[in-house]
């Protein structure tokens, strides 16, 4: 048979030229299924632990136009797991350096990269993209990251999600020899925020556990960091320091900040924790305090180990490559592998139901303003009251604009001039507005805009 896609390629050929039994209904084995892999714009979220193992996967699976986010520098604490890096790369962006090292490996890949937070792009900056996959290490960014691709969907003129501009995100994430992988199609799956009870909470210890009854070692360590660097009047060195005598020390925690500042990047600090911490253990006969645990307690470090993250990347890829072909059917919604268990080595899958009252993907309240219509603003926000009650405030979602903001009083602080002038000149057509007001709850309640005849 004659090749009609790239050599390198050839062990998709089984999965990209015939159908098979897994196969989304709409999917047809064909050799332009080469090129649709290729054309498919995606957006890899941090270049880390699981980012640099996700750059891998996606340059070897057929992307050729890779976009990757990350605000962090490299650290020579970085290259034992973080394979892109050299000792040369210590200091420098870790996205610039990841896509510089990808490229130099696969010449008919372009990545482009962005040293910065992912809230610093606007969020219709996020339309471009075929995929996003997410290699984060913390919740807020996961949170922001759902959200934002959820306000991004547009509805039809039945009120369904209007698939075109639905932009999937697919999650992963490792602590030790665990992992996850999450597939979120925003409106149709449950969102991370339907999913929040999964994730793992941040670690933390009760002040009275560690002021009087400790019976860890990191109990020690709080301890150490938490109360005992507080009395600190002087810090040379962790064998040459100085504490608050007798009479200025109560007796117990001390609140505020101490008259030393803590750098957890300095070394000498870490051994000063460390060696308050051990004696603190041994009063109390507790054993296990060292410095790399003092380490990952003051840093709140999770530790991290290649082969879970080249697993959960692996994962989390593949999802990619079944949702964009088409040519398999896709997890639904959520992978645990747990490698570290006493139960031993196993993974397993279940699907997370929709939250009816998430504040994220929940249905939105849709509006529809008439195009020929000479409807105020003013006129438009008492009929919207009339309908949801009183509305105090009324931003645009993606953008942040402020439309109105009412005082407690109910007159109009911004957006007096707004109010005689037509919904045709301020809102848009597919606009998300976001309303607060008494009945809207905590979270604001979300208004989709639509014009109408």
């Amino acid at each position: 048979m004659q090749q009609e896609h790239p050599a390198k390629w050839s062990s998709f050929a089984p999965y990209l030229l015939r159908n098979g039994p897994l196969a989304h209904p709409a999917f047809e084995g064909d050799p332009e299924n080469f090129e649709g892999l290729a054309e498919k714009r995606i957006l890899v979220v941090g270049a880390g632990g699981l980012g640099c193992e996700i750059l891998k996967d996606l340059a070897l699976s057929g992307f050729t136009d890779i976009h990757v986010i990350d605000n962090d520098t490299i650290d020579i604490s970085n290259l034992n797991r973080q394979f892109l890096f050299r000792q040369t790369d210590v200091g420098k962006p870790k996205a610039e350096a990841a896509a510089a090292f990808v490229m130099k490996r696969c010449k008919d890949v372009t990545v482009v990269p962005y040293m910065m937070k992912i809230q610093d792009k606007p969020r219709t900056w996020y339309k471009k993209f075929d995929l996003v996959v997410a290699g984060l290490d913390n919740i807020e960014a996961r949170l922001w990251l759902n959200e934002t691709l959820n306000d991004l969907v547009q509805y039809d003129e039945d009120g369904d999600p209007d698939f075109e501009t639905v932009i999937p995100l697919i999650d992963g994430g490792t602590e030790g020899f665990d992992g996850q992988t999450r597939v979120v199609i925003p409106q149709n799956f449950a969102c991370l925020e339907c999913m929040m009870q999964s994730m793992t909470e941040t670690k933390s210890y009760p002040m009275c556990t560690i002021a009087a009854t400790p019976r860890k070692p990191e109990h020690c360590i709080m301890w150490a960091m938490m109360i005992q660097w507080n009395k600190l009047t002087v810090f040379n060195r962790h064998d040459s320091f100085e504490l608050m005598d007798e009479k200025e020390d109560q007796g117990g925690e001390v609140q505020g900040q101490g008259a030393v500042v803590l750098d957890k990047d300095d070394p000498e600090h870490i051994l000063w924790l460390t060696q308050q911490a051990e004696a603190r253990a041994e009063k109390y006969n507790i054993s296990g305090v060292n410095y790399n645990l003092t380490l990952g307690v003051v840093k709140n470090i999770i530790p991290a180990i290649a082969s879970t993250n080249a697993l959960i990347s692996a994962a989390c890829v593949n999802e990619c490559w079944k949702y964009l072909t088409g040519c398999s059917q896709m997890l639904n919604n959520y992978l645990m592998y747990m490698g570290g268990r006493s139960q031993g080595i196993h993974s397993e899958n279940f699907s997370y139901a929709r939250n009816p009252n998430c504040k994220v993907c929940k249905p939105v309240k849709q509006v529809v303003v008439g195009v020929n219509s000479m409807e105020l603003f003013e006129a438009f926000i008492r009929r919207l009251e009339g309908e949801v009650g009183e509305i105090t405030s009324v931003y645009r979602q993606l953008t942040g604009e402020c439309l109105l903001l009412r005082k407690a009083d109910g007159s109009v602080f911004v957006g007096q001039d707004m109010q005689a002038q037509p919904c045709m000149s301020l809102l848009k057509d597919k606009d998300l507005l976001k309303c607060d007001g008494p009945q809207a709850g905590a979270a604001g309640l979300k208004v989709y805009v639509t014009f109408g005849a």
